[in-house]
């Protein structure tokens, strides 16, 4: 079974921040809301996102209320524009299309052209301009890869090419730098079932430059009943000791600059490696997160009788403090606010949403 790479940025795509939504262009269950979020857009006919938000310090409000994402949907409940803030201003925009079965397949990014005024608030007085693009099939005129803007030649200019190819059981993605190096700059992802389980996911990152491998980077996702329930790193420190033991001649290419990495890599592709978990979650029978850990922090999830989240706690794992989200709902099951405080009550910050419908 070769692992397609679509399902694997589902896969890796999860960002659990307080009770707002990430906005992702990926149908996965919302951690929030405990659906799939372009679903429920869809269903409700939303088209428009605005997120405030204020800030406090030491219980002082730090930053009044101030536009901090803007979101704007399709007719299938996908973000096709997503404008977020730096500090109190929008400054960011990112817009999105997709194909006809709702595959991502370009995204343009845009900044603020210099010289726009600083005294402006919200979404208004802003004069975009290109920053760069991500195309991620080639469109028959252009090969996919990243291209950035040249605003004194008022043109694209690609940076790095992208091309993904199966091989027997293996989905390759390679990223090829093409600025000063010739494209022999690149970076290689290799995704695979590990020893054909079909519960546990390998991604193996690779770099190479004309002197050689740079240290490569291995993890796994494990999935159970659809779900990712577990991902880490694998690690390979017993089967490199027991190389150099059966292996002393090669010692010194082993301490060389890129040895030590092909090595490794030859390791990593004959030995299973041992399983290493910096992320865990639970589930409930709904298959909505409960729990989640990742590396030394403890999110909890607390859900109504419709399995929206109600409240979500974090803190640090065998250290004090922590933070509590707590989050409310209009009738139509919208997000209304959502209200962030330390354990002892402490203001954080407070998001306040709104919405326009079709």
């Amino acid at each position: 079974m070769t692992i397609k790479p679509a399902y694997l940025l589902v896969l890796f795509s999860f960002q659990f921040t307080a009770c707002t939504q990430s906005g992702s262009t990926i149908s996965e269950i919302d951690p929030v809301y405990g659906v799939v979020l372009d679903e429920l857009y869809r269903e409700k006919g939303v088209k428009e996102v605005h997120v405030e938000r204020e800030q406090f310090y030491e219980r002082k409000l730090v930053y009044p209320r101030y536009l901090s994402l803007y979101l704007l949907l399709d007719d299938e409940g996908r973000v096709i524009r997503k404008e977020t803030s730096h500090n109190d201003r929008i400054s960011r925009r990112l817009d999105t299309a997709y194909d006809a079965e709702g595959k991502v397949i370009s995204t343009i990014s845009y900044e603020i052209k210099p010289g726009t005024s600083k005294d402006r608030s919200g979404r208004e007085g802003i004069d975009w301009v290109y920053s760069e693009r991500m195309l991620h099939e080639s469109d028959g005129k252009e090969t996919s890869g990243k291209y950035t803007w040249s605003h004194v030649k008022q043109e694209w200019h690609q940076e790095y090419e992208l091309r993904t190819w199966e091989q027997h059981d293996t989905t390759y993605t390679e990223q090829r730098n093409l600025y000063g190096t010739q494209g022999q700059l690149r970076d290689l992802t290799r995704a695979y079932l590990l020893d054909g389980d079909p519960n546990v996911l390998r991604q193996d990152h690779l770099t190479f430059s004309p002197k050689g491998m740079s240290e490569p980077r291995y993890r796994y996702t494990k999935i159970e009943d659809g779900k990712v329930i577990e991902h880490g790193n694998v690690d390979y420190e017993y089967e490199l000791y027991a190389f150099m033991e059966k292996n002393p001649g090669k010692q010194r290419f082993m301490f060389s600059k890129h040895g030590y990495s092909t090595v490794l890599d030859e390791l990593a592709r004959q030995t299973t490696g041992r399983l290493e978990p910096t992320m865990t979650y639970q589930y409930n029978g709904k298959g909505q997160l409960i729990l989640a850990n990742e590396y030394n922090t403890e999110i909890t999830y607390e859900r109504d009788a419709d399995g929206r989240a109600t409240a979500k706690r974090e803190r640090h794992t065998g250290g004090a403090g922590g933070t509590i989200s707590r989050c409310y709902y209009n009738k139509e099951g919208l997000l209304t606010h959502e209200v962030k405080t330390s354990i002892r009550g402490e203001p954080s910050e407070t998001m306040f949403y709104k919405y326009t419908f079709r």
